[in-house]
């Protein structure tokens, strides 16, 4: 996958969330709090796709290393490399 359809993937997720957000301010609204349940984990799904998005950026930019990577996820390095360890490539294209 290039860096660009890794951008587009990011943008898509983020174009989702909102809409979710939306959906959940509905459901708290009609108090129709099993359907707030469903939409937390939709949320959750998501915020989980465009971190791996994020870090997959993160891992092809010249001198970024999992340290700095774990660091800004307050995990250590090996925390990072081994959660992220099932990352696809990225290409240049």
């Amino acid at each position: 996958m290039t860096k660009n359809q890794q951008d587009a993937n990011i943008a898509r997720e983020i174009t989702l969330l909102r809409e979710t957000l939306i959906l959940i301010e509905e459901s708290q609204r009609d108090g129709d709090v099993l359907r707030t349940v469903e939409l937390a984990e939709a949320i959750e799904d998501r915020g989980e796709a465009i971190m791996w998005s994020a870090v997959a950026n993160a891992r092809q930019v010249p001198n970024k290393t999992w340290a700095e990577i774990g660091g800004r996820l307050r995990i250590t390095r090996q925390a990072a490399q081994q959660r992220f360890s099932d990352l696809p490539a990225i290409t240049s294209a």
